[in-house]
């Protein structure tokens, strides 16, 4: 440090300021500078980089795009449209394409620049690292909305319940229909040729049913027109500049260079092809080699490619290091990763930023020519790619926590460093640990998409967590366990079954206990599925092993399945008190995915419990705002919450919280939901002995359930539906149906009795009734001695 500030001391004269690399690019804004010659310092090779301060305010920043020019009609005819979806005399969805580097951009840069004043813009650019495949892309469309709402996207982090895809983009479209109410939005999806299947599933929905005042526009090179909408959007595509407009852009670009020969300019606009990139790119090299190039670059890219040649190794490589982190990053990742190519970034960075390949913002660095990064990191060495991508994932790692979309990012970048060393150094060490690292982060990945309901995406994780070549026998067990989970989850219990079977035949449960825990639990789902009954040694077994393990997701797992036995037999006590416990362990876990499940049959216990009404209430309002937005959970502990509100004195809150509930299944057509909403609708009727009213609301579940294709459910609702008409008059109880009875389920033991007893006129099963019922206390009572 001494020896920088010696060297600077030196080149500058009496009274003159001198500063390097990192003072530049801090100060920059805020005074005029003029560079300097490299001074010759120990530890810099090239010399070290110079600026001397000329004044103390800062001339406004030339524009660094090519000027504009033969794209006059064209914006006219896209800034038209969009002013008309914006104004909502149409719904609006341009498709703006072109070849890299033909200015597109550009093109909506100055668009933006006629529509701005009254207009909230919301941009979302797609990236190749890991956004691609997954939901990150989604998930930061929700992000960029609230942050132009002035509100903070709900957080992510361990202790938050994920929302259903579904759920996602219902609040999507709910935040676009809002601020579109406040201010025409102009929604822009950048470089769609890296477009994940579900935003592109998202922008079909929002083309197909348009929210007013809304225009979209979709940029890239190859733009997808969303599924069945091929009539509904406009393609704009940006052709190549004309000969003329190419010699107009080329004699700007060049400005006071000297072009030696007379052809040289001809040259430059018949090679360019009318690509403003290509053009400038060669504008450069003319000006490099003083208006006399030897020979032009024969492509955009190899124009490129001989520019970075003019720039210093450490500069390519740090425009290498942006194209790994996708074209954006932080100075200080950058730091980080440039440490595994042994180069430090500010002199680099701050060459890049001069010669406007890249900008500094808000302590990020972000590449301008795209292109120029693809080619610096192609000329990387496949190990420097490996390392790299190695390091990239460890940065990200430690933010999944608090921010667990980045999962993706650091299944992509195990991924690549896993493909990069398996072909640069097989069968070596390095490519061991990598494919173990990149299994596992896939693995996460995919679990993380679970948790989102988005089946499919983690179906491709795991497809992918395949073709890595790992021996590792808790990978394994990983690995099988997630994918069993989303087999099942998927409708495939007969190839979850089959998973898991192989699985434990092959690797011994000890060496992964959680994993093993899970897969175990799963086979129990598939043989209850296939055998209608719950494999209690099955589950005794997973929740001995996931005690063992110490992993909050597998006991939290293991106790709701325990739970849910309990509530089979109607010892409801010991439901509640393995559900609280699960609670508990999955507010300490890291993306479980049973809180749900857990959190929704804890509130049925509470309201069907033993314990006071207003205490039961509180802990069912707590459960309620920790399911933050996720939407559905809250539907599912609504129902019973507004149960306990009845109980406790508020009929009135009882009513408008079903109510809620009930919009909430409707616009997101959750059948299921929506059933249970007019089941628990039912029960408050009931209670209030409006047994007419219970019949009809009955009868709407029943419906319901019946076209979702549940019909147990539907079965049930159906039989409560006939009693509630016989207590009420309006129905003879020779019409009322025999009930479906399932093995060691109390409930539907207590309503086929019952209903013998309406039918038949006879009060002798009634006894049976409670002697059931006797049976569930004794069990309850049981529970709460031990």
């Amino acid at each position: 440090m001494l020896n920088r500030a010696a060297r600077l001391q030196s080149a500058a004269a009496p009274g003159e300021v001198v500063v390097d690399a990192r003072t530049w690019l801090l100060t920059r804004g805020a005074v005029t500078t003029t560079a300097l010659s490299p001074v010759p310092a120990k530890g810099f090779p090239s010399g070290l980089r110079a600026w001397r301060v000329d004044g103390a305010q800062a001339p406004a920043q030339p524009d660094a795009d090519p000027a504009f020019v033969g794209r006059d009609d064209l914006l006219s005819r896209l800034a038209g449209y969009l002013r008309g979806g914006l104004d909502a005399r149409h719904p609006a969805v341009a498709l703006v394409e072109g070849e890299a580097g033909i200015g597109k951009s550009r093109l909506l840069d100055r668009c933006w620049q006629d529509l701005a004043g009254d207009v909230d813009r919301v941009v979302v650019r797609c990236t190749a690292d890991g956004s691609h495949v997954g939901l990150r892309s989604l998930l930061g469309l929700d992000e960029a909305l609230a942050r132009v709402d002035g509100r903070a996207a709900q957080s992510q982090g361990a202790g938050v319940s994920a929302r259903t895809l579904g759920e996602v983009r219902w609040a999507i479209r709910g935040r676009l229909t809002a601020l579109a109410a406040r201010r025409p939005v102009l929604l822009v999806v950048e470089d769609t040729q890296w477009v994940a299947p579900a935003l592109m599933e998202f922008l079909a929905d929002l083309v197909s049913s348009p929210v007013p005042r809304l225009a979209t526009v979709l940029i890239g090179r190859d733009v997808p027109i969303p599924v069945g909408q091929a009539t509904t959007v406009r393609r704009f595509p940006v052709p190549p500049l004309d000969p003329g407009d190419s010699r107009r852009l080329a004699t700007l670009l060049c400005g006071d260079i000297e072009l030696h020969d007379g052809d040289t300019l001809n040259q430059m606009v018949e090679r360019s092809g009318g690509n403003p990139l290509y053009l400038t790119q060669l504008a450069t090299l003319a000006g490099e080699s003083d208006g006399r190039p030897d020979l032009f670059p024969p492509s955009a890219e190899a124009a490129v490619g001989a520019n970075l040649d003019l720039l210093s190794q450490p500069a390519r490589r740090l425009l290498a290091l942006l194209a790994a982190f996708a074209g954006r990053a932080t100075v200080a990742d950058l730091t980080e990763a440039a440490s595994t190519l042994d180069f430090a970034v500010e002199d680099p960075l701050a060459q890049l930023v001069e010669r406007r390949l890249a900008v500094l913002a808000d302590g990020a660095a972000e590449c301008t020519v795209p292109m120029a990064a693809e080619v610096a990191y192609r000329r990387l060495t496949v190990g420097d790619r490996a390392s790299v991508h190695e390091k990239v994932a460890e940065l990200l790692r430690p933010r999944v926590v608090r921010d667990p979309p980045e999962v993706e990012r650091v299944a992509h970048h195990a991924a690549s460093a896993y493909t990069a060393w398996r072909e640069f150094n097989p069968g070596s060490d390095d490519e061991r640990r990598a494919a173990t690292d990149a299994a596992r982060s896939l693995c996460a990945a995919g679990r993380f998409a679970i948790l989102h309901s988005a089946i499919p995406v983690a179906l491709g994780y795991v497809t992918m967590a395949r073709d890595v070549d790992v021996g590792d026998a808790t990978t394994v067990l990983e690995l099988a366990a997630v994918e069993a989970y989303a087999r099942f989850a998927s409708g495939e219990p007969q190839v979850a079954r089959s998973l898991v079977e192989a699985a434990l035949r092959d690797v011994d449960p000890e060496s992964h206990r959680a994993a093993a825990a899970d897969l175990i639990l799963t086979a129990a789902a598939t043989a209850e599925l296939f055998d209608g009954e719950r494999d209690r040694a099955r589950i005794a077994r997973a929740q001995a092993l996931a005690r063992r393990s110490g992993d909050p997701g597998a006991i939290s797992r293991a106790l709701l399945f325990q739970a849910y036995g309990a509530i089979e037999t109607g010892d409801i006590p010991a439901a509640q008190s393995a559900l609280e416990e699960a609670a508990t362990l999955v507010r300490q876990a890291s993306g479980s995915l049973s809180r749900a499940e857990i959190y929704g049959n804890l509130a049925l216990c509470l309201a069907n419990g033993d314990q006071p009404a207003a205490a039961a209430l509180e802990t069912c309002e707590r459960l309620y705002r920790e399911a933050g937005r996720a939407d559905l959970l809250r539907v599912a502990i609504s129902c019973p919450m507004a149960y306990l509100q009845h109980m406790a004195g508020h009929p009135e809150a009882a009513v408008d919280t079903l109510s809620t509930a009930g919009s909430v299944c409707d616009e997101l057509g959750h059948r299921h939901g929506l059933a249970a909403v007019y089941s628990f609708r039912a029960a408050l009727a009931e209670r209030d002995d409006d047994l007419p009213r219970a019949a009809e609301l009955l009868g709407m579940a029943a419906d319901v359930y019946g076209h979702a294709g549940l019909n147990d459910p539907a079965g049930r609702a159906r039989a409560r539906q006939a009693v509630m008409a016989v207590l009420a008059g309006s129905q003879s109880p020779s019409q009322l149906p025999t009930p479906h009875v399932r093995a060691a389920r109390w409930a539907d033991e207590v309503l086929a009795l019952v209903v013998a007893a309406l039918r038949d006129g006879d009060a002798t099963p009634l006894a049976d009734v409670l002697r059931v019922l006797d049976g569930v206390r004794a069990r309850a009572c049981a529970a709460a001695c031990c």
